[in-house]
């Protein structure tokens, strides 16, 4: 799998878990709606931060095949959410599947239901925020399912998507038009994360044989709690794996934040404005990187946000921004979701009523930008699902007898040109 990534040295030292359960909707501040995400299912959070470091993990460490030694940024809800859609009509081997993988945590049934509930309250958490204080927290999320024009899909799978994912059916033409379609899509993609996430599908990525496409989008922005000044930007070293030191643009500032010095690794928590969100970092010391990733998971995250206390820091922070972009199909299929992209396995017959269906791509996106006054960060998730029926068989056509033919112009009918041909060959000149 390749994971096309802009190099920046320092992001997996400084930010390796960024958008796992980092960047996350906080406890409530005057003037906001407490949003409690736990009351939206504590086993669907609590799944998802498995399913983020099990995919940390593969991505990282466990198959080379589909592992990147670079940077690394990706969202965990976006993906979470994209396969939740063609979850709700997975039966059988693929639906237990794709549980295993995903680790809700829930009966497939209250799956829809929890995440509903969980994108009204983040949902909650944006609109509530005094626009009249400038731009300082935005958090925004849409679902959307784009249907073959003609395709028969069960009215209890598009209730499903239209209620609790808020992603009613939309038309496109895959077979006629399908690279006019991946257009459209990625349109919605751009304005749904405010122009920051570009051409998600890629030519080819879309095909005749596509029947539906189920995306997720997710837009983040909040300044800190306490911004740093640009004039104390500079230059500083930074200390790469290799040894190496290169010189970035490092932050400086004093914050009230929360800090814990553990056996190999110092845990920062830096607060975005409001109590509305945090991003925390995990820095292990030199020469324990390796060890402190390979150790990394939920249980292990969890201990160490125990033991994080309040403090007044001064902190030194390098400015960066990552963009990625991959198909994560054979990262999935590594951990265990192998059914569900095999033609002759799948089974989602909960969408359409048969076992046509199978899952052609899961590509994912994403971004991040960390400066001074905040951060921003979006990603986007697409499942491309194809029909497992072949195309017909075009129908063969000759042309090796006399014939009569007309040039017609097609929108009035008229026809500019009509006549015969007994003998090719005759009048050519050859």
């Amino acid at each position: 799998m390749g994971i096309h990534r802009r190099k920046v040295s320092f992001v997996r030292i400084i930010v390796p878990i960024a958008v796992v359960a980092v960047m996350t909707i906080g406890g409530a501040a005057e003037g906001l709606i407490e949003i409690d995400p736990w009351a939206a299912g504590e086993a669907l959070v609590a799944g998802n931060t498995s399913f983020a470091f099990d995919l940390y993990r593969t991505l990282t460490m466990e198959e080379p095949e589909v592992s990147d030694p670079g940077n690394l940024f990706f969202s965990p809800y976006s993906i979470s959410s994209a396969l939740a859609m063609p979850y709700a009509g997975a039966r059988g081997e693929t639906a237990q599947q794709m549980e295993n993988v995903l680790q809700f945590g829930l009966s497939q049934d209250e799956v829809p239901v929890m995440f509903g509930r969980l994108i009204d309250g983040i949902r909650c958490s944006s609109c509530s925020r005094p626009w009249s204080q400038g731009r300082l927290f935005e958090v925004s999320m849409a679902n959307s399912l784009w249907l073959q024009d003609g395709y028969d899909v069960l009215a209890g799978f598009l209730n499903t998507l239209a209620e609790d994912y808020k992603a009613p059916a939309r038309i496109a033409d895959f077979s006629g038009d399908p690279d006019g379609s991946r257009l459209t899509m990625n349109d919605w993609v751009l304005r749904e994360t405010h122009g920051t996430i570009k051409d998600l599908l890629s030519p080819g990525d879309i095909a005749p044989s596509t029947r539906m496409v189920l995306a997720n989008a997710i837009y983040f922005y909040a300044a800190w709690s306490d911004p740093f000044s640009r004039e104390r930007t500079q230059g500083s070293p930074f200390t790469m794996l290799s040894g190496d030191v290169t010189f970035v643009p490092t932050m400086h500032g004093s914050i009230i934040g929360a800090y814990a010095s553990l056996d190999g690794v110092e845990v920062v928590d830096v607060p975005f404005t409001g109590g509305t969100a945090r991003m925390t970092i995990l820095l292990p010391e030199h020469g324990r990187f390796e060890q402190i990733e390979h150790s990394l998971d939920a249980a292990t995250f969890a201990a160490y946000i125990a033991q994080l206390e309040w403090a007044q820091l001064g902190i030194a922070l390098p400015k960066f921004r990552v963009e990625s972009k991959a198909d994560l199909s054979e990262a999935l299929m590594a951990m265990g979701m192998r059914d569900a992209f095999i033609p002759e396995s799948a089974d989602f017959s909960g969408i359409d009523g048969s076992n046509e269906l199978f899952i052609g791509k899961v590509i994912h996106q994403a971004f991040v930008d960390v400066r001074e006054e905040g951060t921003e960060a979006a990603a986007a998730t697409a499942v491309v699902m194809l029909g497992m029926g072949m195309p017909p068989e075009p129908i063969a056509v000759t042309i090796d007898r006399p014939f009569i033919f007309a040039i017609r112009e097609e929108q009035t009918g008229t026809i500019l040109f009509l006549g015969r041909v007994l003998d090719p060959s005759a009048g050519t000149g050859d």
